[in-house]
């Protein structure tokens, strides 16, 4: 084979290669991030605020319960803590939590009185019956909503719980920011949004196929 013909076959190998590369860069897209603020009382953040998408693709859903690929010389990270309420002082801490459907949320009486943790909301209610100081249980819900938890020893304690039917979830900074943990592929989503004392907000969005996609989300 001569030098010329190498080079040529080489060439065409390259093409071949960036075009495929371009191809798949295509076909993957953007990050998806966002700001929640809001509005009406005028402050620029709402640190706290759930966002999540109502459906992904299942690769999608694979990637974030996967985690971020690591090289064998990296440690190993470990395993985030699990959504709980935990009652302290008279209160539930933090007021509000969120746990994707079916996963866990452990309930935690680390207060020195008893409490009845409990909850009416329509397709989550439940009864932990007294919880005795130091007692620990664990919830678990089969749908997506947000369920209003309260004690009946105590009618003042309140806090809420969110369940999203994915891992596509993310809560706002201190500043208001959010980031879906993976990039999300073209398409049409349907983006919610919920905090405490406010209603819940429903965006439908279109994923480019190219770039990235950022958002500001108002109450």
């Amino acid at each position: 084979m001569t030098v010329t013909r190498r080079r040529r076959r080489a060439a065409g190998v390259l093409v071949r290669t960036t075009t495929l590369l371009l191809i798949a860069s295509g076909a993957l897209a953007g990050k998806l991030t966002g700001t929640c603020t809001l509005r009406a009382s005028g402050r620029s953040a709402a640190p706290g605020t759930v966002v999540w998408l109502e459906q992904v693709p299942p690769k999608v859903e694979e990637r974030i319960v996967r985690g971020p690929v690591r090289w064998f010389w990296q440690k190993k990270l470990p395993p985030a803590p699990l959504p709980e309420l935990a009652l302290r002082a008279g209160r539930f801490r933090p007021d509000h939590t969120v746990s994707v459907v079916g996963g866990p949320i452990v309930v935690r009486n680390a207060d020195k009185m008893w409490h009845g943790v409990f909850s009416v909301t329509p397709g989550g209610a439940f009864d932990l019956g007294k919880l005795a100081p130091g007692r620990v249980d664990t919830l678990r819900f089969t749908s997506a909503r947000n369920i209003t938890v309260r004690c009946d020893i105590h009618p003042d304690e309140s806090a809420a719980i969110q369940i999203v039917p994915n891992h596509a979830f993310m809560i706002a900074d201190s500043l208001g920011h959010w980031k879906l943990p993976t990039d999300l592929p073209p398409g049409d989503y349907t983006l919610r949004a919920w905090r405490p004392g406010a209603r819940t907000l429903k965006q439908p969005i279109v994923m480019p196929k190219r770039g990235d996609l950022d958002l500001t989300l108002h109450w």
